[in-house]
């Protein structure tokens, strides 16, 4: 039977099957890591509730009422206009000027935890396309 040479004298072919072999163990054990971390980070991470509301507007503030509850709209929020286009920032045009109360809308918020301090709810986007009756 052929005993196997010592890794420190293999040469050519040799050597270079048996490196892109570890090279190809070593991405898999990192996509397998970097799955179940992400995979992880998924299942505890923030969560968008998805709901729909009508916002009183005051001036450069906004209040949405939704199944009872309130939320505040920041001064710049990601947002949908009617047309579908997206908006990574700014004041959503369906909420118009002081003064204004809309229809319903359609608004997302996620839970907020601060370390040593209460969490809150947060508004992360505002749809401006009209909803269905």
């Amino acid at each position: 039977m052929h005993e196997p040479e010592p890794l420190h004298q293999l040469t050519g072919t040799d050597a270079s099957r048996l490196l892109r072999g570890m090279f190809v163990l070593g991405v898999v054990v990192i996509v397998a890591v970097s799955g179940v971390v992400g995979y992880a980070l998924g299942i505890d991470g923030p969560r968008t509730r998805h709901l729909q509301g009508r916002a009183s507007v005051g001036d450069g503030t906004a209040t949405i009422r939704s199944e009872g509850m309130l939320y505040d709209v920041p001064r710049s929020v990601a947002w949908i206009d009617a047309t579908g286009s997206f908006h990574e920032d700014g004041w959503p045009e369906c909420l118009g000027s002081s003064g204004t109360t809309t229809g319903d809308l359609r608004f997302g918020v996620t839970d907020v935890s601060v370390p040593d301090a209460p969490g809150f709810t947060s508004v992360v986007y505002v749809d401006c396309r009209t909803t269905e009756p």
